[in-house]
């Protein structure tokens, strides 16, 4: 525990292995005069037997010191790199779904107490399977990169963005209304419907997406509840066609309609 706490200091790693090294040093020289008087046959001089001591202690501790100090950030680059391979996807950069999950509660949570809004999308990669078997799991890979690439490039620091499973991502846009969420969600499926991804068979895949977009404000802010509302708007985009927007719940349909101008824009009734 005290280690610990010494690690954790506002200088990091090196100032709790300083202290450690000062420790050390400290505990030896005691240990090693304690024994120089408990021990009637010591056969140095006291004082000289303390600087002897003394020199030969410092001269241990500080190679041990350095080597520990190796192992110590050594063992704080993986404890980092077991965060980051838990809270990020790998393939495309996104936050896990577990990730992800946590910080859209904790989110949702800050705008419920301050009476705010969100709005949720689910962004589901349209004729994925078809892409796995044309091009192969490379392909699809590179699919899925692209996609993780266009969506964090999109909406950066301002949302969340998880990858759920699979060839499915979400985005939580806080503070975001359904007309805001809607224009988003165009941008986002126009900026894909414009890739051609690299493949190894020779040609470029093209890839579209169906979205879900779903909204709620004050008390209502629940993750499951926004993501059931989406997906059920995603499922009817799917339905009708893909590569398109539906929007789950509200009157704003026709006014999703006038703010992007995009036809595929559909409003689903709860």
């Amino acid at each position: 525990m005290m280690l610990t706490r010494l690690l954790r200091h506002p200088l990091g790693v090196p100032a709790g292995t300083l202290a450690i090294t000062v420790l050390a040093i400290l505990a030896s020289t005691t240990l090693l005069w304690l024994s120089s008087r408990l021990l009637p046959w010591w056969p140095v001089p006291m004082s000289f037997g303390l600087k002897l001591t003394m020199l030969l202690t410092a001269l241990v501790a500080l190679p041990f010191a350095w080597a520990l100090l190796s192992l110590l950030q050594r063992a704080e680059q993986l404890r980092e790199q077991l965060q980051r391979i838990a809270a990020f996807d790998e393939l495309t950069g996104a936050y896990t779904r577990r990730q992800f999950s946590v910080l859209a509660q904790s989110a949702l949570a800050r705008l419920t107490a301050s009476g705010g809004c969100a709005s949720l999308l689910v962004v589901d990669a349209d004729w994925f399977k078809a892409i796995n078997d044309r091009h192969g799991h490379t392909g699809g890979d590179a699919v899925l990169q692209h996609l993780g690439q266009e969506l964090l490039a999109q909406f950066g620091a301002d949302a969340l963005v998880g990858r759920y499973g699979g060839e499915q991502f979400l985005v939580l846009l806080p503070d975001a209304g359904p007309a805001m969420a809607c224009r988003e969600a165009h941008a986002l499926r126009l900026r894909v419907a414009g890739l051609r991804i690299p493949a190894r068979d020779g040609g470029p895949i093209a890839v579209t997406v169906s979205i879900g977009v779903a909204s709620a404000s004050g008390t209502t802010l629940a993750l499951g509840a926004l993501y059931r509302a989406a997906d059920a708007a995603l499922y009817r985009a799917k339905h009708e066609g893909r590569d398109r927007v539906a929007q789950a719940g509200g009157p704003l349909g026709p006014h999703c309609l006038s703010c992007t101008g995009a036809p595929a824009c559909r409003h689903e009734d709860p």
